[in-house]
């Protein structure tokens, strides 16, 4: 089986994680994406979405990969109906975290949108100061003094080092990107594998998929907005962090169905208009 991923550390840590849990002998192959290849420029200049996993997912659609393993948060709203989302896990490590110095007028590292906003609303005298990079690029920033701290998604810092020590930022104010800590598995509708990698498919990871994908659909969002969506598979809240316009909306939601996620995206639009 021909694996397609990003060249990072945790980009190959993941798909070490597809491998252990599928039990089938797997080809690596690199490829290099759009958000790999202009790190100079920020995450929201790039005016699309995808930018980490367009080429990759073109391969497995040409069959130059058999499949391709992402973080869920990069996926576009759609993809091509010749592809499907055939398995998705390990769900549990969603929160923010931080990284850093207990200044309260720190700087600090973030290049997304969503927590640009969520620090400038609830981070005291924290300044938000663009960063890009891989997580080793990032600390190695904070070691300097380039930044006094950085917000990071703590499935990254698990998945590769899991003895560091940080802090969780609470998920009902620092609200996740929807399907943050996911990993991802897009393999073609008609592939020999798709049954076999559909097996490894965690029925929590899909629900928050489910519900978190529908509600950020139904707010019109994409990956650089500024944000939150998280649903908790094990309370059934789901919790709702958007800015418009610098009027923010936090609140949370019960919700089992993916109607129960479009009616709250529905509710929060409502906040606005």
């Amino acid at each position: 089986m021909r694996v397609g991923t990003r060249k990072s550390k945790l980009a190959h840590e993941q798909v070490r994680m597809f491998y252990s849990r599928l039990g089938e002998a797997i080809e690596i192959v690199d490829i290099s994406t759009e958000g790999d290849i202009n790190r100079n420029i920020s995450i929201n200049e790039f005016g699309s979405q995808g930018v980490f996993v367009n080429a990759l997912n073109k391969k497995v659609l040409d069959g130059e990969l058999d499949c391709a393993v992402h973080s869920a948060k990069d996926l576009p709203s759609e993809i091509d109906p010749d592809l499907s989302i055939t398995a998705l896990f390990d769900w549990e490590n969603f929160h923010d975290i931080f990284i850093g110095t207990d200044r309260y007028d720190a700087v600090i590292g973030t290049s997304s949108p969503r927590r640009i906003s969520q620090i400038r609303h609830y981070g005291k005298k924290w300044v938000a100061k663009n960063i890009r990079g891989n997580i080793d690029t990032r600390l190695e920033k904070v070691r300097r003094g380039d930044y006094d701290g950085i917000i990071l998604s703590e499935a990254g810092i698990r998945r590769l080092y899991p003895d560091m020590t940080y802090i969780r930022l609470p998920y009902d104010i620092f609200v996740p990107a929807p399907t943050q800590g996911i990993i991802c598995v897009v393999a073609r509708k008609d592939s020999e594998f798709h049954d076999k990698i559909g097996k490894i498919d965690q029925k929590e990871s899909r629900k928050r998929w489910n519900l978190e994908r529908r509600t950020a659909i139904t707010l019109g969002i994409g990956c650089s907005s500024s944000t939150g969506i998280f649903y908790h598979p094990t309370t059934g809240m789901l919790h709702i962090y958007h800015e418009l316009q610098e009027n923010v909306f936090c609140g949370k939601f019960r919700a089992e169905t993916e109607q129960d996620a479009e009616n709250a995206g529905n509710q929060v639009k409502g906040h606005f208009a």
